[in-house]
């Protein structure tokens, strides 16, 4: 179990609650993560799940402005979105997609959003 993890046993479903150095919170629930809005975002934003459709609204990285993706991790503060676009730039997010089509993000960065 990570450092300043609390484990809630509370029988189904299993719930973890960690801290990392910066005190960014995670609640992890039954193997899903979510990572609380920050106090900055509006209200749509509250928590970002894995599967759930974005839109990068703002950020250090202008690149990826105005495009839509795919949350595929998220957890310590960042949230990783896929996209169908290749990137010079862009990661594989520890492998979860193909090279150049990931970027990690900070959450007030990204919109709950469907594209068009």
């Amino acid at each position: 179990m990570p450092t300043g993890a609390v484990f809630v046993n509370v029988g189904h479903p299993v719930v973890i609650i960690t801290t990392n150095i910066s005190g960014v919170l995670t609640i992890e629930v039954d193997g899903a993560t979510w990572v609380p809005k920050e106090e900055t975002d509006e209200p749509n934003k509250h928590l970002f799940r894995v599967g759930d459709f974005v839109k990068v609204v703002r950020g250090e990285y202008k690149e990826r402005k105005g495009e839509y993706g795919k949350v595929v991790a998220v957890g310590y503060g960042s949230v990783g979105v896929e996209f169908a676009r290749y990137s010079s730039n862009g990661q594989s997010l520890s492998d979860k997609v193909k090279g150049g089509h990931g970027w990690w993000f900070k959450p007030s960065s990204l919109s709950h959003e469907l594209p068009n």
